[in-house]
């Protein structure tokens, strides 16, 4: 009988987001077959501002290429379609989506989360590409290599890091918007922080999880036989270790952030005058 009621607990929480969670999944599925099958044309649409915001940060100049991408003959770069960051777009929309249609009620509210989700990813997706990008310049014209460390295995690694951190300060801040969303109009008084150390793990971990289905998981299932492939191999072991790392410096900053303001005498203000 428990395992019965759990299941229509389960399903009056989540079967009337059926709807939604295909939705979500056509959308991830589509941009995927789009990213896969398109060249340096097709994907202008995020090429284009990711070049130009690159070198607005960098003070970079990009041409634009037919057929290959965005070329910086100075800086000896290229922003190619393998560049164009769409699978990081796909993971922060799908991860985002769910979050919201999941706990946001009225499907007035869940459409107007859907579009908004998807326009804030493309939007994150332009900025954090760029920085990526930027920084990876400059990296290359640095004096840091040596026979362990390589131009491509800190490109890697500097965009592992900079992707999963982006990720996972996105989640708790999409679940911050959800609250305000869901709160009753008429304000309430500030209270202590009453998250849990598991409350807090679980938003720190989400993000990690996340990132390792896409990046892990899914070219496993779509490609068997480079799971003995030396290059993925190091691909698996550094994605784990640099997922790790941001998953602790995430997680001791919460757990900080928790302590202080629980601690604080006038919980939720960080500064200012408590009158």
């Amino acid at each position: 009988m428990s395992t019965i009621y759990h299941m229509r607990s389960l399903w009056q929480r989540h079967g009337a987001n059926t709807a939604f969670y295909f939705c979500i999944l056509a959308i991830t599925v589509g941009l995927k077959k789009h990213y896969s099958l398109a060249g340096s044309d097709a994907l202008n649409w995020i090429l284009g501002p990711t070049a130009a915001l690159a070198g607005f940060i960098g003070g970079i100049s990009f041409e634009y290429e037919a057929l290959t991408g965005y070329i910086s003959r100075d800086a000896r770069a290229v922003i190619a379609p393998a560049c164009a960051g769409v699978n990081f777009m796909i993971m922060v929309f799908g991860m985002t989506a769910i979050q919201g249609v999941s706990q946001l009620a009225g499907t007035g509210r869940k459409l107007e989360w859907l579009l908004g989700t998807l326009v804030s990813a493309y939007l994150v997706t332009v900025l954090v590409n760029a920085v990526r990008i930027t920084l990876s310049i400059h990296l290359y014209g640095t004096d840091l290599y040596g026979s362990h460390v390589t131009p491509a295995g800190l490109h890697r690694a500097a965009g592992i890091f900079i992707y999963l951190a982006a990720l996972s300060a996105f989640f708790p801040t999409g679940g911050k918007i959800i609250a305000l969303l869901r709160q009753p109009k008429k304000p309430r008084p500030v209270q202590a922080p009453s998250d849990s150390q598991v409350t807090i793990g679980y938003r720190c971990l989400i993000p990690l999880l996340w990132y390792l289905a896409f990046t892990l998981i899914v070219p496993l299932l779509r490609r068997h036989e480079i799971a003995g492939q030396p290059q993925f191999q190091n691909h698996v072991l550094s994605v784990i270790s640099i997922g790790l790392l941001v998953f602790s410096i995430f997680l001791i900053g919460q757990l900080c952030y928790h302590h202080i303001s629980a601690r604080s005498p006038y919980p939720g203000l960080d500064h200012g005058d408590p009158k």
